[in-house]
């Protein structure tokens, strides 16, 4: 229900057609919620969304998302190359990783595009949905679009990256960002993308939905504090924030066998 709401209020003030859950899938869903004992969400907005639906707490856990750590861990040589390009002044390279729509932050993405600072290149690599595609037909020279590459295939490009951003207006975890801690990038992302990895100030930042006039804000100060700014990349890349899958299995397997043990306690 939260997703419909979001998406329907994106819709509307977008102008463009609604697409979005049908009522089917909603209701399959919310009887899955109803008959199920545990339910497991991978950021703590997530678990949110469930306790103001009414969902009872003790119900409804979070266990933070790992990533695979090796596939995208940036090597000392590549964080050298970018620590001096933050710190010479060259321009900033700003990525957006996974499909293009409304959904992702599309619409806000494009004003920060078009009123970003000099000096501010964006880079956003994905699969182009075609109910957005004439948005892109008046895109600014400081933006280039790259179609969708495999998974893997992205560690190229955060590592030729400065900064990672994503202004999702609705996303239980966006895995891109565990991938960009991972890569030792900083990360600007909306409270609604599953932001537990990041610390404000140390390996990021987060911001309301539709408010890309605070990450204009953000690349201004990333424009005029280049050394603070190349502080908080080399935290990012000694301290990412992001566990491995395997820690995340664990977890998994460990929260498992405690609510079975409790539920067979209470039986």
């Amino acid at each position: 229900m939260v997703q419909k709401q979001i998406l329907a209020d994106e819709y509307k003030r977008t102008g463009i057609n609604p697409i979005g859950p049908s009522e089917w899938m909603i209701q399959r869903e919310l009887r899955e919620y109803e008959e199920a004992d545990l339910i497991i969400t991978l950021s703590s907005w997530c678990r949110q969304t469930f306790l103001n639906q009414g969902v009872q707490a003790e119900k409804v856990l979070t266990i933070r998302s790992g990533n695979q750590l090796a596939k995208f861990k940036t090597s000392p040589d590549v964080m050298h190359e970018r620590l001096r390009r933050i710190q010479n002044g060259s321009s900033l390279r700003v990525l957006t990783t996974g499909s293009v729509n409304l959904r992702k932050g599309l619409w806000d993405a494009l004003e920060v595009f078009a009123d970003a600072p000099a000096g501010v290149e964006f880079t956003w690599v994905g699969e182009v949905h075609p109910q957005v595609r004439k948005l892109l037909s008046d895109k600014k020279p400081n933006c280039r679009f790259h179609a969708r590459v495999p998974q893997f295939e992205l560690k190229r490009f955060y590592s030729e990256a400065d900064l990672f951003i994503t202004l999702s207006i609705e996303e239980g975890y966006a895995a891109v960002i565990g991938q960009a801690l991972a890569s030792g990038l900083p990360v600007l992302a909306t409270e609604h993308a599953g932001v537990d990895h990041i610390q404000e100030g140390k390996n990021g930042w987060v911001i309301p939905i539709r408010r890309p006039d605070l990450a204009l804000e953000r690349l201004r100060w990333i424009q005029g504090n280049r050394e603070l700014f190349s502080v908080i990349a080399q935290n990012s890349f000694k301290n990412p924030g992001v566990k491995d899958w395997r820690q995340t299995a664990a977890k998994l397997v460990v929260t498992y066998e405690e609510f079975l043990s409790r539920k067979k306690g209470i039986g």
